[in-house]
């Protein structure tokens, strides 16, 4: 038998604040730590940028892919878009339609020309769900000059 626990709501609220703080749940060993994670309700839809350098040339092509995962059981079709974006201000996006089977993931290819200013970036990866909730992945990368 589970007992629900406050904290429960304090994770779920943080979880939905769509903020890219981490969540530490630390305790006493045998307190009910990973039974707490195993009953919050994590059944949703998922994002992942699927890039790790930290430095792009500006004015090259570049291929992005984003992984969209489900963790419903139900299907889920909709549009995806990439962005890149500088000081909040998008400077490139492409979208693309998705549908991804229940338990399932798609991978997405955009190819944009990154900007040929050079400074600091974020790639951004965003998706709509059926109730409006938006997800999000981020990434921080430089644009560099060519010398």
């Amino acid at each position: 038998m589970y007992i629900s626990r406050n904290i429960e709501n304090d994770i779920n609220n943080q979880l939905e604040a769509r903020s890219n703080r981490i969540i530490l749940l630390s305790g006493a060993r045998q307190t009910g730590k990973t039974t707490i994670l195993e009953n919050i309700d994590t059944s949703k839809k998922k994002l992942m940028i699927n890039f790790w350098d930290e430095e792009l040339v500006a004015g090259s092509g570049q291929q992005f892919e984003v992984y969209v995962i489900n963790d419903d059981r139900s299907s889920w079709a909709g549009a995806v878009s990439f962005a890149i974006a500088r000081s909040g201000e998008t400077v490139a996006q492409q979208s693309s339609d998705c549908s991804v089977d229940g338990l399932g993931r798609e991978i997405l290819s955009f190819v944009l020309t990154v900007p040929d200013q050079a400074g600091e970036y974020q790639l951004v990866a965003e998706l709509v769900t059926a109730d409006g909730n938006e997800i999000r992945s981020l990434r921080d990368f430089k644009i560099v000059s060519v010398k």
